[in-house]
């Protein structure tokens, strides 16, 4: 998902309105050929600014608690994670970190391709295992991920939503 605004206030509103376009990739079966494809949709949104203009724009109070419930889930689910993962990283933003070690030797030479000429998912996962072994013996790159992990995780990192 792609971004550009400003960071919200601690009170929960932007200081201008600013138009964030968001960009989700969806994947799916059409029912005339049943091929898997896949279309990137992009939608702009225009953030709240007060509280009050945001509430209004929910319409209904069930509406204005879906949102509510949606982000204290949210805010539940991150604390939790944090908690679970205290000693580690979420699996996004390493799976984020490998993709260009991907492409170079010695990493590049594991891939078998298969009968469709892509990779086969077993040669891509011992990729991904060699990979994040070298990056445990590398504290450069250790150093690098918890930095990330510091500043704190958006929500494709925490869903790994990169290849693997």
């Amino acid at each position: 998902m792609a971004a550009n605004a400003t960071a919200p206030s601690p009170e929960g509103a932007t200081p201008e309105s600013t138009t964030i376009v968001l960009e989700r990739d969806y994947k799916y079966i059409d029912l005339s050929t049943m091929e898997l494809k896949e279309k990137t949709v992009k939608v702009e949104f225009v953030p709240a600014t007060q509280v009050e203009e945001g509430l209004a724009r929910l319409t209904s109070d069930e509406n204005r608690l879906k949102a509510i419930n949606g982000q204290l889930k949210r805010l539940a689910l991150r604390e939790a994670q944090s908690e679970a993962v205290a000693n580690g990283a979420p699996r996004g933003i390493i799976l984020k970190m490998a993709v260009p070690f991907r492409t170079f030797p010695p990493y590049s030479n594991m891939l078998v391709l298969g009968p469709n000429g892509k990779p086969t998912v077993e040669s891509k996962r011992e990729q991904t295992k060699a990979i994040l072994r070298d990056f445990a013996q590398n504290q450069m790159i250790l150093a690098m991920i918890k930095a990330k992990v510091a500043e704190g995780v958006d929500e494709e990192e925490e869903e790994g939503n990169t290849e693997e």
